[in-house]
């Protein structure tokens, strides 16, 4: 099942990110994204119904993710520049889209994934691809949002693989991005840009997640 994250999750989710990331998430992370939640978050959680006895079932997260609703002009986009919006376009093929994504217009929203794994028992099973399906699909549904963007370790090359598969591109290399145990890595900056064509054609299978913020 894939489904929102919420509180009663807050200690599992914790636990996963410890173990997933070298990056360390402070107690103020979970406590926006899970606990005090006003909208600006969201998140999926791919779930397992383990039955422990004829009444008792255990609710397991094989994978999740932790999105953030942003303006387009925030964080990464202040260091664009025109050739960076030509090498988005030509990858993508769609300039003028592009060209919005990376513009200060403010009526303009992204969705940043701030966090996506999946427990290693479950890798390659699609489940980070469903993952990622939900908040594309979700993001898309939304007029005024026009692409979702992500950060990932320069090094981390399986990620980038992950995230190229599903469609992203990567735009842009930050120098010491990441600082993990005192040392500095860098970061690749990674954008899936939404064309009319894709947000015109949507299938109808996401009707189901245009609620999905408010279950």
């Amino acid at each position: 099942d894939y489904k929102p994250l919420g509180p009663e999750h807050l200690d599992e989710v914790k636990k996963l990110h410890q173990e997933w990331f070298p990056v360390k998430y402070e107690d103020q992370f979970y406590n926006d994204t899970l606990v005090t939640n006003r909208g600006q978050f969201f998140s999926v959680g791919a779930f397992y119904y383990l039955k422990i006895s004829e009444s008792e079932t255990k609710e397991i997260i094989l994978g999740l993710a932790i999105c953030n609703w942003r303006y387009v002009d925030e964080y990464f986009f202040k260091e664009t520049n025109e050739n960076l919006i030509k090498e988005i376009s030509d990858n993508l093929n769609y300039e003028e889209e592009a060209k919005l994504f990376l513009s200060p217009e403010k009526f303009y929203y992204s969705v940043y994934i701030m966090s996506l794994g999946v427990i290693d028992e479950c890798r390659k099973m699609s489940i980070g691809t469903n993952i990622m399906k939900t908040i594309l699909n979700y993001s898309i549904s939304f007029y005024s949002c026009i692409g979702v963007y992500l950060s990932v370790i320069s090094t981390n090359h399986s990620g980038k693989k992950f995230y190229e598969k599903n469609g992203f591109v990567c735009a842009n290399t930050f120098k010491g991005y990441y600082l993990i145990e005192d040392k500095r890595y860098d970061g690749d900056f990674y954008v899936k840009i939404f064309t009319r064509k894709e947000k015109d054609l949507k299938n109808k299978s996401i009707d189901s997640f245009l609620t999905f913020k408010e279950k």
